[in-house]
């Protein structure tokens, strides 16, 4: 299995930073990067990926890009669209919105225009490293709750039955403790997600991705058929230290 890696990204233009609340990123065309809170990084990289059934990348053309900031919050809306020669046809609308309260929402909506063959069309979260790699995990989904430790040595890509498989049962619910005391949690609409080391490919991070490879690949996306999916993320911000007490 090839991964989706940084050169992955969607052509858009150059990045902002964004701030929502307590939370800050770095808007990268029409993917969020460096998604930190208290100044650690939680989310390495939300996006939509596009694979072909060589796992190969459909690049997207990005049209109508807004940008709207208040200080307190954002909101990135545009539209996207992926071809190629092979028959993938595939567009679709993306808004990202940050809250004052420290909410971040990346959603997709998405129509094929084509029938056509893809091993991957969704949202990607990536998981730094150094946040997650030994860090607690917990989480809930179609197969039920998962609990455990992530591994901080790479985790060998796994396989049951003849088809590919995450770390832990796919999930529509994922809390990370990415600091003692303090977790990062991810919602999950539209799909189950799978998560998977990407050490594996010599890439520093871990990665949720949208529809269970145990589903099977590649898989037929039918003219006309919509793909709606979304991720919130919410951080919990370091506790306020109280002012050291004045010497009498």
């Amino acid at each position: 299995m090839v991964p989706d890696r940084d050169e992955d990204a969607v052509d858009g233009g150059a990045g902002a930073r964004l701030s929502a609340g307590p939370v800050t990123a770095r808007l990268d065309g029409v993917d969020l990067r460096d998604v930190r809170v208290g100044g650690v990084e939680v989310v390495r990289r939300i996006y939509v990926a596009v694979r072909d059934p060589d796992w190969g990348t459909v690049p997207g053309e990005v049209g109508d890009r807004r940008v709207e900031t208040d200080g307190d919050g954002f909101r990135v809306a545009f539209t996207c669209r992926h071809a190629d020669a092979g028959g993938i046809d595939f567009t679709w609308r993306g808004e990202i919105t940050g809250a004052a309260d420290g909410t971040i929402a990346y959603a997709m909506d998405g129509e094929a225009g084509a029938a056509f063959l893809h091993n991957r069309i969704g949202l990607c979260v990536l998981h730094p490293g150094q946040a997650s790699a030994g860090r607690r995990y917990e989480g809930s989904g179609p197969y039920g709750p998962v609990a455990g430790v992530l591994p901080e040595l790479i985790e060998p890509q796994r396989e049951v039955d003849g088809t590919l498989r995450g770390i832990f049962e796919p999930v529509d619910a994922l809390a990370i403790e990415y600091a003692a005391g303090r977790w990062v949690r991810f919602a999950f609409a539209g799909d189950a997600f799978e998560t998977e080391d990407q050490r594996n490919w010599t890439d520093g991070s871990l990665k949720s991705y949208s529809t269970p490879l145990r589903l099977g690949i590649p898989r037929r996306l039918e003219a006309g058929k919509q793909v709606r999916q979304r991720v919130t993320v919410t951080a919990e911000a370091p506790a306020a230290q109280a002012p050291a007490a004045q010497a009498a």
